[in-house]
């Protein structure tokens, strides 16, 4: 074959070598990783055949176990509770839920079941379930007679509470008509007066006979024996074994003969109406609508359902057993599986750094012997080249060598030189163009930095004005004591606060949060205190005054903005705060005592929202040393950097620890714990807060409340 000649040969001979010898390399490189993948693949399809197996057929034999064993000990539970259930609604409630437990259990079982005949259950796992089923089963049972006699008991207690009440009412009625005759014998025997229209009292001679003694005696017989027999009834009520009715019952009886006599020795006008009573209380002892029967079958029926609780508790401890060992058998053969996977994991890993081991070497061999002499250093070169040249220091020939490569790297060494040439001379022309621009750049950033210093200037006298406009402190007053504060979020807040006299003794007590913030809120709030505060000095009441002022705003709103707002009108000298609220957070008032509550919600829509709106009133009486704390949601939503809020809850602990100091500390406390919350997190909004002390009424006050 003839040589090429030249310099275009050359090149052509080079290109197909190095692309052949690159090619090369990689091949080889490729070759001893796929030898190592196909051992790995190899492994990994052995260890893949046993995690299936745990997957599919033991870690879902575990967890169905687990979940049996769950469900039979809630069944278990359900046995005390369905005993104590105290009216039907509860036994129903509890017989659904049993019955749903049922239901699971039975799945589960079925699950087991279905796993167990798929999978390669052993004989010992098949017979575990079956005995699993069959206490299951056998639990059911026991439960279902537990029901039925708690359905019973439960009617029992209806029957027994009905007869009991109604022998309370027979009881009560026996009371009412044996205390006037006993009370009239006694004035008779005491003073001689058989009505306190008599003349005379009937002389002793003639009253303290033996017949009258004996009337006497067997009167109050009828009322001791009358409460007897009502104790004896509401005893047999409540007797806690069925050994002692029959003792109980007899004494009854007695007591009831002991009645009927004392009826035929007290000589009354009409025994007849306390002999009916007497009777309806002898068949609620006696007869088949007593109270002996029903409570010795419902103590019978507490017995017998005592004891199908101790079986079913017997019969879940049986069950629980038998989920115990079952989840052991799965739980051997799940080891043996994992140890199994273990041994297919060893393997694979010693075959991996074996072949892993081979590859490196091979890779080293083939980056040393060709990549790096032939392909790195040139182009370690050539990125020297480009770095000089970034760095203005670029020397042709320090890629002469390169250059004289008739290869892809030669034909690169050559091209990057007549690039550097004609780069070097845009990169003079690019520098004269950008220090033109970068003159203009300076002067128009000059103008933009003088422009910015004055806004910033502007906003901070809008700043210091905004803040003049709210009172700084409160009038000052034996009967209260105030203090307030606002913390922008921007220059300038939407926030605002106000207190001013409403006449004679009153003072009215205001805390506003516009929507938005900056100079548009700003400029809303300015109207919206001036308009509030006008209509609160025509003396109207704090609904009406927010009535009136929601009117104007909303027709002076272009912006569409709206404001929330708390006002209310304290009477200092009875205590007395009448509030309206617009849609803002709720004062809170602590006590003297220091207890902290918010103030009871009235409603109401914020204003600036929609014309025609009413608010509604409430009313509350501050006690001496009582605290109220007036502030916007910048307070209780104050974020951290995780994003967290301050909380109603932060707040009422800060106002709970200093609500005995002065309004001072009250405040600064309130401002201090949300500093420390928020710690260096930006600011999100407004933080307001109006804190008002009430003293006490006045001297001449008090002293008429004492009088009065």
């Amino acid at each position: 074959m003839t040589a090429i000649s030249g310099p275009q040969g050359a090149r052509g001979q080079s290109r197909f070598g190095l692309s052949v010898k690159l090619y090369a390399a990689i091949a080889g490189a490729v070759g001893l990783t796929l030898a190592a993948s196909v051992v790995a693949w190899i492994s990994f399809v052995e260890l893949g055949q046993h995690q299936r197996r745990i997957t599919r057929e033991q870690i879902p034999s575990i967890t169905d176990s687990l979940r049996l064993a769950h469900q039979s000990t809630l069944i278990a539970a359900t046995a005390p509770a369905l005993v104590s259930a105290a009216n039907e609604a509860e036994r129903e409630r509890v017989t659904e839920a049993l019955h749903g437990q049922r239901v699971v259990l039975n799945q589960l079982i079925d699950q087991l079941q279905t796993e167990a005949g798929q999978g390669s259950t052993s004989g010992e796992d098949r017979q575990r379930i079956a005995d699993i089923r069959d206490a299951s089963q056998q639990l059911s049972g026991v439960l279902d007679r537990l029901d039925q006699s708690v359905g019973k008991q439960l009617a029992l207690k209806a029957e027994l509470a009905a007869r009991i009440d109604q022998a309370a009412n027979l009881h009560r009625h026996l009371v009412e008509l044996l205390t006037p005759l006993l009370d009239d014998a006694t004035l008779y025997l005491v003073t001689g007066f058989r009505t306190l229209e008599d003349a005379a009292p009937v002389p002793p001679a003639v009253r303290f006979t033996e017949q009258a003694l004996l009337g006497y005696a067997a009167m109050a017989q009828l009322s001791i024996e009358g409460n007897l027999i009502g104790g004896l009834l509401a005893e047999a009520a409540n007797l806690p074994e069925v050994a002692l009715l029959q003792p109980l019952r007899e004494r009854f009886e007695a007591a009831i003969d002991r009645f009927l006599n004392a009826v035929d020795g007290a000589s009354l006008a009409d025994p007849e109406a306390l002999r009916t009573v007497a009777n309806g209380l002898i068949d609620l002892g006696e007869g088949s609508e007593g109270i002996f029967e029903p409570r010795r079958e419902l103590l019978l029926e507490q017995q017998s359902a005592n004891a199908l609780v101790e079986q079913a508790r017997t019969l879940a401890t049986r069950l629980t057993d038998q989920v115990d060992r079952l989840v052991q058998l799965v739980e051997t053969r799940t080891e043996a599986a994992v140890a199994a996977s273990n041994r297919a994991i060893d393997l694979g890993e010693t075959l991996l750094l074996v072949l892993n081991a081979v590859s490196i070497v091979g890779a080293v061999l083939i980056g040393w012997g060709y990549v790096a002499r032939h392909i790195t250093q040139p182009v370690v070169r050539i990125t020297g080249a480009a770095a000089a040249f970034e760095d203005q220091r670029f020397n042709p020939a320090d890629l002469e060598k390169v250059r004289q490569r008739t290869d892809e790297l030669g034909d690169l060494a050559r091209t990057f030189t007549r690039m550097a040439a004609e780069v070097q001379a845009r990169t003079e022309t690019l520098d004269r163009l950008v220090a033109e621009r970068t003159r203009e750049l300076n002067e128009k950033n000059e103008a933009l930095e003088r422009s910015k210093e004055r806004v910033e200037a502007e906003l901070e006298i809008a700043r210091t004005l905004q803040l003049a406009m709210l009172p700084q402190r409160l009038p000052d007053s034996p009967r209260f004591s105030g203090k307030a504060s606002m913390v922008p979020a921007r220059e300038m807040g939407g926030d605002f606060y106000d207190f001013f006299p409403v006449g004679e003794g009153r003072i009215g007590l205001v805390i506003a949060d516009v929507s938005g913030k900056g100079v548009p809120a700003a400029f809303f709030m300015a109207i919206s205190r001036t308009i509030l505060q006008g209509s609160a000095r025509e003396r109207r009441s704090p609904g009406q005054c927010l009535a009136a002022a929601n009117e104007l705003l909303c027709e002076q709103n272009p912006l569409e903005l709206f404001v929330t707002v708390f006002y209310g009108v304290l009477d200092v000298e009875i205590g007395e705060l009448t509030y309206a609220n617009a849609g803002h957070n709720p004062p809170l008032l602590a006590r003297s005592n220091g207890n902290v509550a918010s103030l009871p919600g009235t409603g109401g829509m914020a204003m600036g929202v929609m014309p025609e709106v009413s608010y509604n009133e409430g009313r509350v009486t501050l006690e001496a040393g009582d605290t109220l704390l007036l502030y916007t949601d910048g307070v209780s939503e104050a974020m951290d950097r995780d994003g967290r809020e301050f909380s109603e809850e932060r707040l009422v602990g800060s106002l709970s620890e200093s609500c005995r100091q002065s309004v001072e500390i009250v405040l600064s406390t309130v401002i201090d714990a949300v500093s420390r919350f928020v710690g260096d997190a930006p600011q999100s909004d407004d933080i307001t807060c109006l804190v008002v002390r009430y003293k006490g009424p006045a001297p001449s006050a008090a002293r008429l409340d004492a009088a009065e």
